[in-house]
Protein backbone atom coordinates (compact mmCIF):
# COMPACT_ATOMS: atom_id res chain seq x y z
CA UNK A 1 0.00 0.00 0.00
CA UNK A 2 1.49 3.35 -1.04
CA UNK A 3 1.81 6.19 1.45
CA UNK A 4 -0.46 8.34 -0.71
CA UNK A 5 -3.18 5.69 -0.66
CA UNK A 6 -2.77 5.28 3.10
CA UNK A 7 -3.01 9.03 3.73
CA UNK A 8 -6.14 9.34 1.58
CA UNK A 9 -8.00 6.40 3.09
CA UNK A 10 -6.61 6.49 6.64
CA UNK A 11 -6.14 10.18 7.44
CA UNK A 12 -4.81 11.44 10.74
CA UNK A 13 -7.63 13.13 12.63
CA UNK A 14 -7.87 15.88 15.20
CA UNK A 15 -9.11 15.46 18.75
CA UNK A 16 -12.73 16.48 18.22
CA UNK A 17 -16.31 15.23 18.16
CA UNK A 18 -17.02 11.97 19.99
CA UNK A 19 -13.29 11.30 20.48
CA UNK A 20 -12.90 14.60 22.35
CA UNK A 21 -15.99 13.87 24.43
CA UNK A 22 -14.65 10.44 25.43
CA UNK A 23 -11.22 11.96 26.13
CA UNK A 24 -12.75 14.50 28.50
CA UNK A 25 -14.73 11.76 30.27
CA UNK A 26 -11.64 9.61 30.93
CA UNK A 27 -10.30 10.08 34.45
CA UNK A 28 -6.73 11.38 34.69
CA UNK A 29 -4.16 8.68 35.49
CA UNK A 30 -6.48 5.86 34.47
CA UNK A 31 -4.72 2.49 34.63
CA UNK A 32 -5.60 0.19 31.71
CA UNK A 33 -7.85 1.46 28.92
CA UNK A 34 -9.30 -0.60 26.07
CA UNK A 35 -10.68 1.07 22.92
CA UNK A 36 -13.11 -1.45 21.40
CA UNK A 37 -13.91 -0.96 17.72
CA UNK A 38 -10.84 1.24 17.42
CA UNK A 39 -10.75 1.28 13.59
CA UNK A 40 -7.18 2.20 12.58
CA UNK A 41 -6.36 3.87 15.89
CA UNK A 42 -6.83 7.51 14.87
CA UNK A 43 -8.68 8.21 18.14
CA UNK A 44 -6.97 5.63 20.33
CA UNK A 45 -3.68 7.54 20.09
CA UNK A 46 -5.11 10.47 22.10
CA UNK A 47 -6.11 8.29 25.04
CA UNK A 48 -2.46 7.64 25.88
CA UNK A 49 -2.49 11.10 27.50
CA UNK A 50 -5.05 9.91 30.03
CA UNK A 51 -4.22 6.25 30.70
CA UNK A 52 -1.03 4.43 31.65
CA UNK A 53 -1.70 1.53 29.27
CA UNK A 54 -3.86 1.82 26.14
CA UNK A 55 -4.86 -0.90 23.70
CA UNK A 56 -7.42 -1.38 20.96
CA UNK A 57 -9.38 -4.09 19.16
CA UNK A 58 -11.23 -4.14 15.85
CA UNK A 59 -12.49 -6.96 13.59
CA UNK A 60 -11.13 -5.39 10.41
CA UNK A 61 -7.77 -6.85 9.31
CA UNK A 62 -6.70 -3.86 7.25
CA UNK A 63 -7.56 -1.34 9.97
CA UNK A 64 -5.56 -3.26 12.57
CA UNK A 65 -2.59 -3.56 10.19
CA UNK A 66 -2.57 0.21 9.67
CA UNK A 67 -2.92 0.88 13.41
CA UNK A 68 0.00 -1.41 14.27
CA UNK A 69 2.20 0.22 11.65
CA UNK A 70 1.33 3.77 12.61
CA UNK A 71 1.04 3.71 16.43
CA UNK A 72 3.71 1.34 17.65
CA UNK A 73 3.36 2.34 21.31
CA UNK A 74 -0.19 0.92 21.44
CA UNK A 75 -1.16 -2.76 21.41
CA UNK A 76 -3.73 -3.48 18.70
CA UNK A 77 -5.44 -6.82 18.14
CA UNK A 78 -8.05 -8.20 15.78
CA UNK A 79 -11.13 -9.33 17.67
CA UNK A 80 -14.90 -9.28 17.52
CA UNK A 81 -16.50 -7.67 20.54
CA UNK A 82 -18.81 -10.61 21.26
CA UNK A 83 -15.82 -12.75 22.33
CA UNK A 84 -12.76 -10.79 23.41
CA UNK A 85 -9.55 -12.61 24.47
CA UNK A 86 -8.98 -10.79 27.77
CA UNK A 87 -9.04 -11.72 31.43
CA UNK A 88 -11.96 -10.87 33.69
CA UNK A 89 -11.74 -7.48 35.46
CA UNK A 90 -8.62 -6.54 33.52
CA UNK A 91 -9.47 -2.95 32.46
CA UNK A 92 -10.20 0.27 34.33
CA UNK A 93 -11.87 1.98 31.38
CA UNK A 94 -13.46 0.81 28.14
CA UNK A 95 -14.25 3.20 25.29
CA UNK A 96 -16.76 2.17 22.61
CA UNK A 97 -17.34 4.99 20.13
CA UNK A 98 -20.00 4.44 17.46
CA UNK A 99 -19.47 0.68 17.60
CA UNK A 100 -22.54 -0.83 19.27
CA UNK A 101 -24.71 -0.06 16.22
CA UNK A 102 -22.44 -2.31 14.12
CA UNK A 103 -22.15 -5.42 16.28
CA UNK A 104 -24.10 -8.59 15.59
CA UNK A 105 -25.15 -9.20 19.21
CA UNK A 106 -25.51 -6.07 21.33
CA UNK A 107 -26.25 -7.82 24.64
CA UNK A 108 -23.37 -10.29 24.31
CA UNK A 109 -21.03 -7.40 23.45
CA UNK A 110 -22.08 -5.58 26.62
CA UNK A 111 -21.70 -8.82 28.59
CA UNK A 112 -18.09 -9.09 27.44
CA UNK A 113 -17.38 -5.48 28.35
CA UNK A 114 -18.90 -6.07 31.79
CA UNK A 115 -16.66 -9.10 32.22
CA UNK A 116 -13.39 -7.36 31.36
CA UNK A 117 -14.21 -4.12 33.22
CA UNK A 118 -13.19 -4.02 36.86
CA UNK A 119 -15.62 -2.95 39.59
CA UNK A 120 -15.65 0.85 39.79
CA UNK A 121 -14.45 1.12 36.19
CA UNK A 122 -16.09 3.15 33.44
CA UNK A 123 -17.53 2.42 30.01
CA UNK A 124 -18.11 5.27 27.57
CA UNK A 125 -20.58 4.50 24.78
CA UNK A 126 -21.43 6.73 21.83
CA UNK A 127 -23.97 5.74 19.18
CA UNK A 128 -26.20 7.45 16.61
CA UNK A 129 -29.32 8.79 18.31
CA UNK A 130 -32.88 8.07 17.21
CA UNK A 131 -33.51 11.77 16.62
CA UNK A 132 -35.38 13.87 14.09
CA UNK A 133 -32.95 13.37 11.19
CA UNK A 134 -31.85 9.77 11.75
CA UNK A 135 -33.63 8.75 8.54
CA UNK A 136 -30.94 10.65 6.59
CA UNK A 137 -28.07 8.45 7.82
CA UNK A 138 -25.93 7.86 4.71
CA UNK A 139 -24.45 4.73 6.29
CA UNK A 140 -27.77 3.01 5.62
CA UNK A 141 -28.05 3.87 1.93
CA UNK A 142 -25.76 1.11 0.65
CA UNK A 143 -27.24 -1.40 3.11
CA UNK A 144 -30.79 -0.67 1.94
CA UNK A 145 -29.73 -0.77 -1.70
CA UNK A 146 -28.00 -4.12 -1.19
CA UNK A 147 -30.95 -5.54 0.76
CA UNK A 148 -33.64 -4.46 -1.70
CA UNK A 149 -31.79 -4.42 -5.03
CA UNK A 150 -28.79 -6.77 -4.66
CA UNK A 151 -28.13 -7.19 -8.40
CA UNK A 152 -28.14 -3.44 -8.98
CA UNK A 153 -25.90 -2.93 -5.93
CA UNK A 154 -23.37 -5.48 -7.22
CA UNK A 155 -23.34 -3.85 -10.66
CA UNK A 156 -22.65 -0.41 -9.16
CA UNK A 157 -19.97 -1.90 -6.90
CA UNK A 158 -18.22 -3.47 -9.88
CA UNK A 159 -18.34 -0.20 -11.84
CA UNK A 160 -16.97 1.81 -8.91
CA UNK A 161 -14.30 -0.61 -7.65
CA UNK A 162 -13.38 -2.48 -10.83
CA UNK A 163 -13.89 -5.81 -9.06
CA UNK A 164 -16.76 -8.08 -8.10
CA UNK A 165 -18.54 -7.69 -4.77
CA UNK A 166 -17.68 -10.46 -2.30
CA UNK A 167 -19.19 -9.57 1.05
CA UNK A 168 -19.85 -6.65 3.36
CA UNK A 169 -16.89 -5.78 5.62
CA UNK A 170 -17.17 -6.39 9.39
CA UNK A 171 -19.69 -4.04 10.95
CA UNK A 172 -21.49 -3.35 7.67
CA UNK A 173 -23.57 -6.53 7.54
CA UNK A 174 -26.61 -4.97 9.18
CA UNK A 175 -28.50 -1.72 9.28
CA UNK A 176 -26.70 1.21 10.93
CA UNK A 177 -28.82 1.33 14.06
CA UNK A 178 -29.89 4.43 15.97
CA UNK A 179 -30.77 4.39 19.68
CA UNK A 180 -32.76 6.46 22.14
CA UNK A 181 -31.59 6.90 25.73
CA UNK A 182 -34.31 4.42 26.71
CA UNK A 183 -32.93 1.89 24.20
CA UNK A 184 -29.46 2.12 25.75
CA UNK A 185 -30.85 1.71 29.26
CA UNK A 186 -32.86 -1.32 28.14
CA UNK A 187 -29.78 -2.95 26.58
CA UNK A 188 -27.77 -2.38 29.76
CA UNK A 189 -30.60 -3.89 31.81
CA UNK A 190 -30.74 -6.94 29.53
CA UNK A 191 -27.01 -7.48 29.92
CA UNK A 192 -24.86 -8.37 32.93
CA UNK A 193 -24.77 -4.65 33.78
CA UNK A 194 -28.35 -5.03 35.06
CA UNK A 195 -28.70 -3.54 38.56
CA UNK A 196 -24.91 -3.25 38.72
CA UNK A 197 -24.25 0.07 36.99
CA UNK A 198 -24.81 3.81 37.17
CA UNK A 199 -25.08 6.19 34.21
CA UNK A 200 -23.27 9.25 35.57
CA UNK A 201 -22.80 11.25 32.37
CA UNK A 202 -24.88 11.60 29.22
CA UNK A 203 -25.08 13.90 26.22
CA UNK A 204 -27.57 13.96 23.35
CA UNK A 205 -26.02 16.38 20.89
CA UNK A 206 -25.83 17.53 17.29
CA UNK A 207 -28.91 18.02 15.19
CA UNK A 208 -28.88 18.64 11.44
CA UNK A 209 -25.34 19.44 10.36
CA UNK A 210 -23.81 15.96 10.69
CA UNK A 211 -26.35 14.19 8.42
CA UNK A 212 -26.35 17.23 6.13
CA UNK A 213 -22.55 17.15 5.79
CA UNK A 214 -22.60 13.40 5.17
CA UNK A 215 -25.22 13.70 2.43
CA UNK A 216 -23.39 16.61 0.78
CA UNK A 217 -20.17 14.57 0.93
CA UNK A 218 -21.86 11.58 -0.69
CA UNK A 219 -23.42 13.62 -3.49
CA UNK A 220 -20.23 15.63 -4.10
CA UNK A 221 -18.09 12.47 -4.35
CA UNK A 222 -20.36 11.24 -7.13
CA UNK A 223 -20.45 14.52 -9.05
CA UNK A 224 -17.07 16.19 -8.50
CA UNK A 225 -13.38 15.17 -8.42
CA UNK A 226 -11.78 14.75 -4.98
CA UNK A 227 -10.09 18.16 -4.90
CA UNK A 228 -13.42 19.91 -5.43
CA UNK A 229 -15.70 17.80 -3.23
CA UNK A 230 -13.34 18.17 -0.27
CA UNK A 231 -13.53 21.95 -0.68
CA UNK A 232 -17.35 21.83 -0.80
CA UNK A 233 -17.73 19.58 2.23
CA UNK A 234 -15.10 21.21 4.49
CA UNK A 235 -17.23 24.03 5.97
CA UNK A 236 -20.19 21.71 6.67
CA UNK A 237 -17.92 19.15 8.35
CA UNK A 238 -16.31 21.85 10.50
CA UNK A 239 -19.68 23.22 11.60
CA UNK A 240 -21.02 19.74 12.36
CA UNK A 241 -18.11 19.14 14.75
CA UNK A 242 -18.96 22.36 16.57
CA UNK A 243 -22.63 21.39 16.67
CA UNK A 244 -21.66 18.05 18.27
CA UNK A 245 -21.01 19.94 21.51
CA UNK A 246 -24.54 21.42 21.66
CA UNK A 247 -27.27 19.47 23.51
CA UNK A 248 -30.49 18.93 21.54
CA UNK A 249 -32.28 16.45 23.77
CA UNK A 250 -34.63 13.99 22.07
CA UNK A 251 -34.10 15.71 18.70
CA UNK A 252 -30.35 15.03 18.68
CA UNK A 253 -28.46 12.99 16.07
CA UNK A 254 -25.85 11.62 18.53
CA UNK A 255 -25.92 10.23 22.04
CA UNK A 256 -23.15 9.34 24.49
CA UNK A 257 -23.29 7.93 28.01
CA UNK A 258 -20.69 7.08 30.63
CA UNK A 259 -21.53 3.97 32.62
CA UNK A 260 -19.89 3.09 35.93
CA UNK A 261 -19.73 -0.60 36.82
CA UNK A 262 -20.64 -0.80 40.48
CA UNK A 263 -17.91 -2.23 42.70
Amino acid sequence: MSNTHMDDNYPERKLEGRTLLAYNWIEDNTGRLRDVGCSYGYGTKFFTDKAKEVSGIDPNDEDIAIAKKRYKNINFQKSYLENVPFKTSSFDCVVMLDVLEHVIDEVQSLNEIYRILRGGGYLTISVPHQGLFSVFDTSNYSYLLFKNFPSFFKMLYRLKNNKNFQSQPPGKENRHRHYSLKDIKNLLDRSKFRNKHTINKKLRSGFLLMPLAANIRLASKIIFPKSIYKFIVAPFSALSKLEYKIPFGFLAYNIAVRVKKNA
